[in-house]
């Protein structure tokens, strides 16, 4: 078992292919892509408040539902079923490795928290 740390910058080939090859690696964000993280959180909460603009995928809906506001008491159910109508399967389950890849990089790409600013959002408030 090895520790990596990662946050969203740095990640190369060469360490995915060493983490995915260690049978237990534990992967923790740095304290900097954890602040970030917090920052962006910080921002999604002021633009899930009443009154905030209209932020696509935020405080509205996706797509064809674009226009529906979803209320911030709504958000949470929102969130939960959001993946349902895009879930597919048939066949085998994926092999573990993917699953592990799939998760490496979906965290990696999450660390540095970036987040557009909406139209009048002060940029210093995140």
């Amino acid at each position: 078992m090895s520790i990596y740390r990662i946050n969203g910058y740095d990640l190369t080939l060469e360490k995915v292919a060493e983490i995915l090859a260690d049978p237990s690696p534990k992967i923790f964000i740095t304290p900097e892509a954890e602040e970030q993280c917090r920052r962006s959180r910080r921002q999604i909460d002021r633009w899930m408040e009443k009154g905030a603009p209209a932020i696509y995928g935020v405080n509205t809906g996706l797509g064809a539902l674009k226009d529906v506001a979803v209320p911030a008491e709504k958000h949470e159910e929102w969130n939960r079923t959001l993946s349902y109508p895009h879930s597919a399967g048939f066949g085998d389950w994926l092999p573990p490795q993917i699953t592990r890849l799939a998760l490496l990089l979906r965290a990696n790409v999450l660390c540095p928290g970036v987040l557009r600013r909406a139209p009048g959002a002060d940029p210093e408030a995140a």
